[in-house]
């Protein structure tokens, strides 16, 4: 239905930080929008009859109302004032993860995240792992570098 794709740079003590958003409103085809599960959720709820469909405008003026509004808790109060909301709205708690590096296969579970932001993962003797993406990108099934933690 959608998806965010964030880029930074670090220079002269401070980070550019783009972000691009993408939210499929009212295209079905290939998967779903939106407008679909709003009318899914409708019909779920024992609507009579479906709600009108949202427009693109309408969509876009309410992620920026809401991102403006977290944008402002973030430059106050940093990453941590936003982190339980985060953390209660994300996919990857309990997701089963292969690492490799060098050749050895671990597997892994996601916990959480780190104090630096990067993936917090254990092994099935709990032995904390960092996860950091390669060059390439963060790969939950091949190539993710990771710095065992040896405290938190």
């Amino acid at each position: 239905v959608g998806g965010v794709l964030c880029t930074s740079t670090y220079s002269e003590g401070s980070f550019n930080v783009v972000v691009g958003v993408g939210l499929n409103v009212s295209n079905e085809q290939p998967t779903t929008c939106v407008n679909a599960l709003l009318c899914a959720r409708a019909a779920e709820l024992g609507a009579s009859r479906p709600p009108p469909p949202l427009t693109r405008e309408e969509v876009l003026a309410e992620v920026m109302n809401r991102f403006e509004a977290l944008e402002g808790r973030f430059k106050q109060r940093g990453f941590d004032a936003l982190r339980p909301e985060y953390l209660r709205r994300w996919l990857h708690s309990g997701q089963a993860v292969k690492l490799v590096e060098g050749g050895t296969e671990v597997e892994l579970r996601i916990t959480g995240l780190a104090p630096s932001g990067y993936l917090r993962a254990e092994d099935v003797y709990g032995v904390p792992y960092e996860l950091h993406p390669d060059d390439n990108g963060l790969d939950f099934f091949q190539g993710l570098v990771r710095k065992k933690l040896t405290r938190f």
